[in-house]
């Protein structure tokens, strides 16, 4: 947290995470998630997203998905 002044903060989540209870209150600009290494499951994929940008409306910060396969 002493970078936060000197620019954004972003919260890595872990593929399959479901309570982002942890991440409300400190202060994080953003979530991401890294889908490089999750295992090829559309579905699970697609749950993923769902999750973390519902997340990300409700924490009032942005949802940042990175390494998609199309």
């Amino acid at each position: 947290m002493s970078l936060r002044a000197f620019g954004r903060v972003t919260a890595s989540v872990a593929s399959g995470c479901r309570n982002f209870n942890a991440y409300e209150g400190h202060g994080f600009n953003s979530l991401a998630l890294d889908l490089a290494n999750a295992a090829e499951n559309p579905e699970r994929t697609r749950a993923d997203i769902v999750y973390l940008a519902a997340a990300g409306r409700n924490m009032k910060c942005g949802a940042t998905v990175l390494n998609v396969a199309d």
